[in-house]
């Protein structure tokens, strides 16, 4: 925390990636593919 307050600039862009990423990682056609991928 103490990151963010000597960095308020972070947040937006730290936000806006951490966003990116979990649509990346937890898209419910990718994580679909991926259980598949198991089975297959």
């Amino acid at each position: 925390m103490m990151f963010f307050i000597d960095n308020p600039e972070q947040i937006q862009m730290m936000g806006l990636q951490s966003h990116r990423m979990a649509q990346q990682d937890f898209d419910a056609v990718v994580v679909n593919e991926r259980l598949m991928s198991y089975f297959m």
